[in-house]
């Protein structure tokens, strides 16, 4: 009876140590729920599961064992692909949030919404299209997710699901009821030429119907007042008092809801009302809209004396703001510039290059995008294809790449190397937030110390640059300063002078 009592005695206090180890590891989140902080990093559950039809604005969640680094979160990380080959050049696209209250473990994707009349211009194409969602482990990719601590996924997911018919409802409606404005933000100025704020910014408290036949400015006008402000005109707003302009749509399908610019052309009168109303055709992203037009905001533009800071200008004192030059001839040219470019064409009033644009034109989708944490390397001797973020392939000819826009985000490097210059012709955007090197390599250690008969050789360049010069190069003597670097394209003597 007493040994009994005592293996039972020691196998309890052998879990003792156990069980306060691991409780140091528990943690609750906002949720109430608890986890474990430590041990490996993987997904513990998602809102998609195999074989589901998912509506192409529907947010998709994973939830993971532990707090995810965001910087680890990238369209390489988290892997979206059709099916179908022949949707392989349409990539998904979209934004990554971590949900608020959940201790940072959940990542939500939010597709981007198409704004076409087709609905195929946005992360998912519609009528039954099979994709799939994976997330890669360390030793499926180099890629993957890691947690706080910078633990890599160690047991990833995936999944294979599939878009409505186009029989069904494509959108799933995510915010009951027609939409309403949760924040209107107008330009202080009078969008003057020499001094532009031509921006009213719109706030939606839910995703819209991007397409051009619903966001336009009949559905969504800015209307001035007939008379200035102490008028009997003041507050009458006639229909055909309409602010010219564009309806710009910056930010769709996110938590947040949708972000609108209305980017005004030309001046605002001053000293006027202005009044952002929507009208009862603008739709949410299912089409619901409100059942009378509605006014989202009014505003009052400032005075001409406000403008000028000076309270005795009177309308009768001159107003001036513009430049104009008809092209008609070169007298605002500056000719004798050392520009090293082809002079501009100035002919019947208009202006134009005098060369044709160098590149080749691609299709609007044929995006370059480096996610952030992203180091690539691309080679311009003879023909090389990489991927980039978006899993998209872009094919270098001798160097000559050839994109709609061109987008290194903030963290991520390109790093060019080969014999021929890296030539990128874009005919959208470019944006470089993060590093695009084509920089020389740099040279190596000696030889071997005290041994200055040895030539040290130059390093190589990159891109058309040119080699290093070689230092120790008298061998039987002291070198008093190291050969010159060659200049681009192997130059002799046309780089850079050698160091003492």
């Amino acid at each position: 009876m007493r040994k009994t009592l005592s293996i039972l005695l020691v196998g309890s206090l052998a879990l003792l140590p156990s069980c306060g180890q691991s409780g140091n590891n528990i943690k609750v989140d906002s949720n109430g729920d608890s986890f474990n902080s430590g041990g490996s990093f993987f997904v513990e559950g998602s809102n998609i599961l195999d074989g589901m039809f998912w509506q192409i604005n529907r947010p998709i969640r994973v939830t993971f064992s532990h707090a995810i680094d965001p910087d680890s979160i990238s369209l390489g990380s988290v892997q979206f692909r059709a099916v179908d080959p022949l949707m392989a050049g349409s990539p998904v696209t979209g934004t990554f949030e971590i949900e608020a209250g959940s201790a940072g473990r959940t990542l939500i994707f939010f597709p981007a919404c198409p704004t076409n009349d087709a609905n195929n211009n946005g992360a998912f194409q519609p009528g039954s299209v099979e994709y799939e969602l994976i997330l890669p482990t360390q030793s499926d990719s180099p890629t993957v997710l890691r947690d706080s601590e910078g633990r890599a996924l160690s047991s990833g997911i995936q999944r294979t699901f599939y878009t409505p018919p186009i029989s069904q409802p494509q959108f799933l409606d995510l915010t009951p009821g027609p939409p309403t404005v949760s924040d209107v933000t107008f330009p202080e100025g009078l969008n003057f030429f020499a001094d532009p704020d031509p921006v009213v910014t719109v706030r939606f408290n839910q995703s819209i119907d991007g397409r051009a036949s619903n966001l336009n400015t009949s559905n969504l006008s800015l209307i001035y007042a007939d008379g200035e402000i102490g008028s009997g005109d003041e507050n009458n707003f006639p229909a055909n008092n309409r602010v010219p302009g564009q309806l710009v749509l910056i930010q769709n399908c996110t938590e947040a809801g949708a972000l609108v610019e209305y980017r005004i052309t030309g001046v605002l009168p001053p000293n006027r009302r202005l009044r952002l109303q929507m009208s009862t055709s603008f739709g949410d992203l299912i089409g619901q809209s409100n059942s009378a037009a509605v006014t989202l905001a009014e505003h009052i533009t400032p005075t001409l004396g406000d403008v000028y800071d000076d309270v005795t200008w009177t309308e009768t004192d001159e107003t001036v703001d513009e430049f104009r030059d008809e092209f008609d001839n070169t007298n605002f040219l500056a000719l004798t510039e050392p520009i090293p470019l082809p002079r501009a064409q100035v002919s019947d009033g208009f202006i134009a290059a005098n060369f044709d644009y160098p590149g080749n034109f691609v299709s609007e989708d044929s995006d370059f995008f480096l996610a952030s944490g992203i180091s690539a390397e691309v080679f311009t001797d003879s023909q090389s294809v990489f991927t980039d973020s978006n899993n998209r392939q872009h094919t270098l000819q001798n160097g000559v790449l050839n994109v709609d826009d061109f987008i290194i985000e903030s963290g991520a490097t390109l790093r060019g190397r080969g014999t021929n210059p890296l030539v990128i012709y874009a005919t959208g955007d470019v944006t470089i937030h993060g590093t695009l090197n084509v920089s020389g390599n740099n040279a190596n250690w000696p030889t071997s110390l005290n041994s200055p008969q040895f030539v040290e050789g130059g390093a190589a360049g990159e891109c058309g640059g040119g080699r290093g010069g070689d230092a120790s190069q008298i061998g039987l003597a002291e070198t008093p300063r190291a050969m010159d670097g060659d200049g681009p394209f192997f130059i002799v003597g046309g780089g850079g002078g050698g160091g003492e």
